[in-house]
């Protein structure tokens, strides 16, 4: 859903393993990321079954013609390759919970760079809910991804965006989630996210400790409220000790069927950072941090997508030890002609910083606009074909971060998928 998750095209077919990073990113609280619709569950579900466990194979051929900046600068270099992604979900019920894993590999070929060609991407998750009794519930996740293309593993906020070096990030989550009865249910949550990156690329290794507490309130079967309280602490980094800071957020958040064939979450609420080491002018924010993923269906073959977010993320770039993000997507999904599914969509990014920049005596501030379009026909019930173009552009009141990409992605996939049409 989200149009700007990485330098490379948004992932196309489905993908657990993407859809799980995505919740992954989201405002810590205490909902597992597994948690799904009882009624979906009820469902007949593709895939192999061996006993009680479900293996959900695929397998995807990409042919990418894209330019964007890659190295030392932010000028754009031209570049075609061929990208092979398999992929395997596994499954299995436990009790009134459940197991689940995911694996998927991106190998290129075919690349003018070596960079490209030399590196595959990695990506896999797990994540557990098991019940104890009746009213207590503990939910685990971990999220493991390895590559150089991906950069927001590294910086979800798109400050790193060229100079790219190989990266490893670790997610690991645990929570504990109490069910009393009735309409209320409470839980604390923790989690650490490890960033490591080659010592030739322009971001560095850093590392964020969270831990989080939510008590919520379902209204009705399909919506729930809830409010609640994050810590996140960044530990002074050793190649960039001014990145230390600590992150207090109060919040309020809403889930499920907001307003008739209305679904999301929505969630507001105050946030404090504070980084005493920055320069003058980044020691400190304190404002609105927000995020919201609604999705409006209009008939079954169409609906509109929102996802917006006002949040901080820890900073490379000269005296910052964090920059402000403020972003906003739209995408339209319909049914076209031929038996084709069409999409179309666009997005603003914005990241302000704090501090004065040396090259001209005023902050720095970047803005990122960019719109995608796309079209996919169901061949059989296992395999689809999928052509997408999508085309941004990056203006920095710096001339040295001014740049543009465009990327033009055809996607053949086959395997056993859950969604009735590829996304």
């Amino acid at each position: 859903m989200d149009l700007y998750r990485t330098i490379l095209p948004r992932p196309v077919g489905t993908s657990e393993v993407v859809a799980v990073k995505q919740v992954a990113e989201q405002a810590p609280g205490t909902e597992s990321v597994w948690v799904e619709d009882p009624s979906r569950a009820a469902e007949p579900r593709r895939g192999i079954y061996v006993g009680r466990t479900r293996i959900t194979p695929s397998f995807q051929l990409l042919y990418v013609r894209a330019e964007g900046a890659l190295f030392d600068t932010t000028a754009p270099v031209d570049d075609r390759y061929y990208e092979l992604r398999p992929q395997l979900v596994a499954e299995m019920p436990v009790s009134s919970g459940f197991l689940r894993g995911a694996y998927q590999a991106h190998i290129r070929r075919g690349s003018s760079f070596e960079l490209v060609n030399s590196t595959t991407t990695h990506l896999a998750d797990a994540s557990a809910q098991v019940p104890i009794g009746s009213a207590l519930e503990i939910v685990a996740s971990e999220h493991f991804a390895r590559g150089v293309l991906e950069t927001t593993e590294v910086d979800p906020g798109r400050e790193y965006f060229f100079g790219l070096g190989r990266f490893t990030r670790h997610i690991h989550g645990a929570g504990v989630r109490l069910l009393p009865g009735g309409r209320t249910d409470a839980g604390i949550a923790a989690s650490l996210d490890t960033v490591r990156v080659d010592d030739r690329s322009t971001f560095f290794d850093h590392e964020r400790q969270i831990v989080s507490a939510q008590l919520g309130y379902e209204v009705r079967p399909d919506l729930r409220v809830g409010v609640g309280y994050s810590f996140t602490r960044l530990p002074p980094p050793q190649e960039r000790p001014l990145a230390e800071s600590a992150e207090h957020y109060v919040f309020a958040e809403l889930r499920g069927e907001i307003l008739p064939l209305t679904t999301g979450n929505i969630a507001i609420g105050q946030l404090r950072r504070t980084s005493p080491n920055a320069a003058t002018g980044g020691n400190e924010y304190t404002g609105l941090s927000a995020s919201a993923r609604l999705e409006k269906s209009f008939t079954p073959s169409t609906r509109l997508s929102l996802v917006a977010s006002r949040t901080t993320h820890v900073s490379s770039f000269e005296e910052n030890a964090f920059y402000v993000t403020s972003s906003g997507q739209f995408l339209l999904q319909m049914e076209g002609p031929w038996s084709t599914s069409l999409e179309g969509g666009g997005g603003y990014h914005r990241n302000d910083y704090r501090t004065i920049a040396s090259s001209i005596g005023a902050p720095r501030r970047d803005v990122i606009r960019g719109w995608t379009v796309g079209v996919a026909r169901q061949a059989t019930r296992h395999a689809f074909i999928r052509v997408d173009y999508r085309r941004e552009r990056r203006d920095s009141n710096i001339d040295a971060f001014d740049t543009h990409s465009n990327s033009l992605i055809v996607n053949i996939g086959i395997g056993m998928f859950d969604a009735p049409s590829p996304r």
